[in-house]
């Protein structure tokens, strides 16, 4: 990078994007449109915990049916759309971990509809408004770490920014950042962002640093507590990041450190208990099986339609993570042994996500989920791109920048119903590309 601008994008890239995405959500959303409610389906069951803590008192979530019919059409918000049975008690299916990230924000909506005297009901637009702006936001905190890890892999300024601007442009990531920020993979992103840049930091460390480990393992329980299935992300990490040696030395300066080990200790009860307490209020059981009647099919995988199918497959979507499993090879030559044990839990983790009752995740924008990989894959791509000739270095700029291009189109013709959420097949897959026209309602209604 030798211009000045180059250089100024470089560094201020974790303020620029997350300033572009918040700009584009606000022009893309219609806030007094029902239709366009951001706290609905999924969000509407990882939000009920903050307006039935602190304005309703009710964790039985009815007042989400008044709710619906003030802001929503179609029940959009109402319980049905999150709660569960277990036992035959009604259960909030989700976990309490994005309404802890949000908390804040919820605050501030609640403190700006008393200044603006709107109704305090955790539903008008300045919640909603607050709410969706939280992923930029937190996406802020997120790329200031992505450039810090992908320093560690590469001294080339522009290996770096290209590899930033192909996952936060190029892949998935955008779309729900942008269209549908309020879901829980960008939020996901950024801890394990935050999970690992602290991974490196204790591996580069000659001494314990009591702040490293606070904020390594609060950035972990948040992780866990928006989906207890990232555990295995966070497997995947360590695995990837520690050798043995590098496990031993963390668990003996743990233990060797009360504070340390009291805070590793505590935070985790703390939250579990939290999530347990609010399940008895609920069921009057404290350990609940909140995805009751939904499962995985481990028998009925489909391993081939959740990668590579026009359905949803998430390298047909995201091509450009490619590179990152061609990144993997390259790799393997430094760390032969973790890089195994990272590559075997990445396999099963797509084994088992696509084992999932519905493995489409419904309307979605290719493979949602795998967002959640995207920090471990993001070294994989860096160190690709780290690996070619300098012509084919920039061969492969170009291409990057029409994967990137296509990404941002396609991401477009979702959210304006050219390219459909769901029941995508070849054919309409293909009469759908690069078209402004709705082919695809055709095709359905011939």
């Amino acid at each position: 990078m030798k211009s000045r601008f180059a250089l100024f994008c470089y560094n201020k890239i974790h303020f620029v994007i997350p300033m572009f995405f918040a700009v584009l959500f606000c022009a893309n959303k219609d806030f007094n449109s029902k239709y366009e409610r951001l706290i609905q389906s999924d969000v509407a069951g990882y939000y009920a915990y903050l307006p039935a803590t602190f304005i309703y008192h009710d964790f039985s979530f009815n007042f989400t049916n008044a709710i619906s019919d003030e802001y929503y059409v179609d029940g959009r918000a109402t319980k049905k759309e999150f709660i569960n049975y277990y036992k035959h008690q009604p259960v909030n299916k989700y976990w309490v971990g994005l309404s802890i990230l949000w908390f804040p924000f919820f605050l501030i909506a609640h403190f700006l509809s008393l200044l603006l005297q709107l109704p305090n009901d955790g539903y008008n637009n300045i919640y909603q408004f607050c709410i969706g702006i939280s992923a930029a936001v937190y996406l802020y905190l997120g790329i200031f770490y992505f450039k810090k890890i992908l320093e560690n892999y590469s001294t080339s300024k522009s290996v770096i920014f290209i590899t930033i601007l192909a996952f936060l442009l190029g892949t998935n990531l955008y779309y729900y950042s942008v269209f549908s920020p309020c879901l829980s993979h960008s939020f996901t992103f950024v801890f394990l962002l935050l999970f690992v840049s602290q991974l490196l930091k204790f591996k580069a460390q000659s001494e314990f640093k009591l702040g490293t480990f606070l904020i390594l393992i609060t950035s972990a329980c948040l992780v866990v507590f928006i989906r207890p299935l990232n555990a295995f992300l966070l497997l995947f990490s360590v695995l990837f990041v520690f050798t043995f040696t590098d496990i031993k030395l963390f668990f003996k300066q743990l233990i060797n450190s009360k504070k340390a080990l009291a805070f590793t200790i505590v935070l985790p009860l703390l939250l579990l208990f939290l999530q347990l307490y609010i399940w008895k209020i609920q069921t009057g059981f404290w350990f609940v099986d909140s995805y009751a009647g939904e499962s995985f099919n481990l028998n009925n995988s489909n391993f081939i339609n959740f990668t590579i199918s026009y359905a949803k497959g998430w390298l047909l979507y995201t091509p450009i993570c490619v590179f990152s499993i061609a990144g993997i090879f390259i790799h393997y030559k430094k760390q032969k042994l973790n890089l195994a044990l990272a590559f075997l839990i990445l396999v099963c983790w797509i084994y088992l996500l696509s084992s999932w009752w519905i493995w489409t995740y419904g309307t979605s924008f290719g493979q949602r989920l795998m967002i959640d990989t995207y920090p471990i894959l993001a070294i994989f791509f860096c160190t690709f791109l780290n690996a070619v000739t300098q012509k084919m270095f920039k061969i492969l700029a170009a291409l990057i920048v029409l994967l990137i291009g296509l990404n941002l189109f396609q991401s477009w013709q979702l959210k304006n119903g050219i390219l459909p959420e769901y029941f995508v097949t070849k054919n309409i897959y293909w009469r759908s590309f690069l078209t402004t026209q709705r082919h695809a309602y055709k095709l359905y209604n011939p």
